[in-house]
């Protein structure tokens, strides 16, 4: 299974990412770029969460992460936001490279 990658480059909507959304296509990933930490305050819907590097290797995964959370990988390059589940459909692992298009 290929995930579209959505670049979310705007301060708006860095700061906003997924909140408020019931659900996400389970095809398509949030990614925002020189961010190493993210919150699930407020979501609507658990997420999957991957940290990349700058070379978009998952260097951490976190599944199914419910509302009122907050995650961290120091040095990340980017967070990659997903449905949850969407990232065992993908066959996304630590170590997983993503390509963006």
């Amino acid at each position: 299974m290929s995930v579209r990658l959505r670049f979310a480059r705007t301060p708006w909507s860095r700061a906003i990412g997924l909140l408020g959304r019931r659900s996400f296509p389970a095809d398509c990933a949030l990614v925002i770029e020189g961010c190493d930490a993210i919150h699930t305050w407020f979501m609507a819907m658990a997420i999957d969460v991957a940290f990349i590097d700058e070379h978009y290797r998952v260097v951490a995964l976190h599944e199914r992460v419910a509302a009122g959370r907050v995650l961290r990988h120091p040095g990340a390059f980017a967070v990659v936001e997903l449905g949850a589940g969407a990232a065992q459909s993908a066959g996304l692992t630590t170590g997983s490279m993503l390509t963006p298009i």
